[in-house]
């Protein structure tokens, strides 16, 4: 398998619901050009790049999901050119990657609420982002993770559920809220829809 064990392009109001996404391929879900995409009580396992690719996609969220054993050199979630996307109440437990999230090429709006890890490595840190602030709200990064002993604080910082800045010692102390609830923003306007 060279590809997504679910991948879509182009499809709107997608449900994913009680899945056991085996990742014989490289990820569990990969999505482009979509909207109002919902995965929700799926395991996702054994992927060799990561739980997720969105590209160019507004309004997709991952809910009360479980993400293992997965491994890839960028985002354990890789975000970009996209809006309100959203990992919420969801357990990511043995897994090795650069990040937890990377953000880039526009990516706008990117939530984590209620994320627990644990024992997972994150190579270079928790988070990539090129222009926009990611939300961590209520998020559990376990001693039981192993972070780089040199992590940066990135020039884009994360930001709380209030939008007050996060620097990585803040991110670390954060405690886990269960049942959080997200909304996606108003759509914005994506560099892609422009060209």
């Amino acid at each position: 398998c060279v590809g997504a064990v679910f991948g879509f392009c182009f499809t709107d109001d997608v449900v994913i619901e009680g899945c056991g996404l085996y990742g014989c391929g490289t990820m569990g879900v990969e999505a482009w050009n979509c909207e109002n995409m919902l995965v929700h009580k799926t395991h996702i396992y054994d992927c060799s790049l990561g739980a997720a690719g969105i590209y160019e996609c507004y309004n997709v969220r991952f809910d009360s999901c479980a993400v293992d054993d997965c491994t890839g050199y960028q985002g354990l979630f890789t975000i970009q050119q996209s809006a309100s996307i959203a990992v919420t109440n969801t357990a990511v437990r043995n897994n090795e990657t650069d990040y937890l999230v990377s953000a880039n090429n526009n990516a706008q709006d990117v939530y984590f609420g209620g994320v627990q890890t644990d024992n997972c490595t994150f190579s270079t840190g928790i988070y990539d982002s090129d222009r926009m602030p990611i939300t961590f709200d209520g998020c559990d990064f376990a001693q039981t993770n192993l972070f780089p002993e040199d992590m940066d604080t990135p020039a884009v910082l994360a930001v709380d559920g209030s939008g007050k800045a996060l620097e990585n010692q803040a991110l670390m102390k954060m405690t886990l809220s269960e049942n959080v609830n997200w909304e996606p923003k108003a759509r914005p306007t994506l560099d892609a829809e422009k060209s």
